[in-house]
């Protein structure tokens, strides 16, 4: 097996794993804030040379009878926090790979990053967008890869019990 189909056998996997968090916030979202929620299906590529086919989009979407649906985006971390100053890793945190923000249609309301234990998150809202930097990091995740990334400053965000 290769390094692409190596990453997208990773890629399919981290997936598969972060179902439990899109449904732990949709649940959130409907019995504490009232939202309808409208959790997206979205199909899985047999491998890298068909990934652009099955481009997601979004995690969920929230309304109201009065509000337009919204995109959310739900990212469950492996760090453990449960407010800013518990934060690991300093000042600032990964909002999402650029290119995943660039081309979102519809751009997201907001994104949902869960902590390890599922307690606890961070509220990133997409109005927020203008405060965001571009970095560049290896994606750990996978075989020699390097991404953009658009980061966040803790004090532009929320940290919540859920």
């Amino acid at each position: 097996m290769n390094t692409k189909d190596r990453d997208h056998a990773r890629f399919v996997k981290h997936l598969n794993e972060s179902k439990y968090g899109v449904w732990l916030v949709a649940d959130w979202l409907n019995d504490k804030h009232k939202f309808d929620v409208t959790i997206t299906s979205n199909t899985v590529s047999k491998g890298y040379a068909d990934r652009m086919d099955h481009v997601d989009r979004g995690d969920l979407y929230i309304s109201k009878p009065s509000i337009e649906p919204m995109r959310v985006e739900v990212k469950s971390l492996s760090a453990e926090f449960t407010c800013k100053e518990e934060w690991p890793f300093g000042g600032e945190m990964i909002v999402c790979a650029k290119h995943s923000y660039d081309n979102a249609e519809p751009k997201p309301y907001m994104y949902v990053l869960l902590n390890n234990q599922k307690t606890h998150a961070i509220i990133i809202k997409g109005e927020d967008h203008d405060k965001w930097r571009v970095k560049v990091y290896p994606d750990k995740r996978y075989e020699n890869m390097v991404q953009s990334f658009y980061i966040t400053s803790v004090e532009d965000v929320k940290f919540i019990e859920l």
